[in-house]
């Protein structure tokens, strides 16, 4: 879903002086990750309904909106609700080794299996404060309105998230620098692992990252043009 491209900019100047499409892309740091995770993990400790409750409303409102996947085989249905729970179901209970865990926690994965996963990612980078690679620090990133998701549910209690928007605007440096919309993206591809923690109030999934994911899992791409090139 992603090409990860080699080219990038050194210093700020660049950005501000290159005719071209600067590009940036490297691995979602610690801090990134600790912040998303938290994010993730308040949802299941706050928003997760009843054992019996089934899908979150949230992830009613996007199951065909979005692109949901149960491994490789997309499971959302264009434009039909019931179709696309049908087909959710149905993939789930067609391989319960692999998916079991799914339909045993879907009251806590659907808390933040939806549009709102972008929200989190969104925040979590504005905690961290920036995203860096070599020299070029990031300080903060404008998103636009233009986003798209894709969810994965896989198995070993992973689930993929592939995200992407335009970009508005970038803080680099101390300078704030609008961006070309039109040609100008942000995208970040992360594998989410999930295990039982025992709480007070009971067990809960608890969401995190392993430092043994491929060298494509929890990787961010950014490609900026400013707004004076348009």
């Amino acid at each position: 879903m992603f090409s990860f491209l080699t080219s990038c900019i050194s210093d700020q100047s660049a950005l501000s002086a290159s005719t071209e499409q600067p590009t940036l892309n490297g691995v979602c740091s610690s801090s990134f990750k600790n912040n998303l995770v938290q994010l993730i993990n308040q949802r299941i400790r706050e928003e997760t309904k009843p054992k019996g409750s089934g899908l979150s409303e949230q992830m009613k409102k996007d199951i065909y909106r979005m692109g949901y996947y149960v491994g490789e085989r997309q499971a959302s249905v264009s434009g039909s609700l019931e179709q696309s729970i049908e087909r959710w179901n149905k993939l789930i209970n067609d391989d319960p080794s692999n998916y079991r865990w799914v339909e045993e926690n879907i009251e806590e994965i659907s808390t933040f299996l939806h549009q709102g996963i972008f929200s989190d990612i969104s925040t979590a980078q504005s905690m961290t404060g920036q995203w860096c690679f070599k020299q070029e620090k990031i300080k903060m990133i404008g998103f636009g309105e233009q986003r798209t998701v894709a969810l994965a549910v896989l198995p070993q209690q992973r689930v993929k998230v592939v995200a992407s928007s335009n970009i508005n605007s970038i803080v680099a440096g101390p300078d704030l620098i609008l961006g070309n919309e039109e040609v100008s993206q942000f995208s970040v591809n992360l594998t989410l692992h999930f295990q039982p923690l025992q709480q007070a109030s009971g067990t809960r999934l608890n969401a995190s990252f392993n430092s043994m994911d491929d060298a494509f899992s929890n990787r961010w791409f950014m490609q900026f043009t400013p707004s004076i090139y348009q």
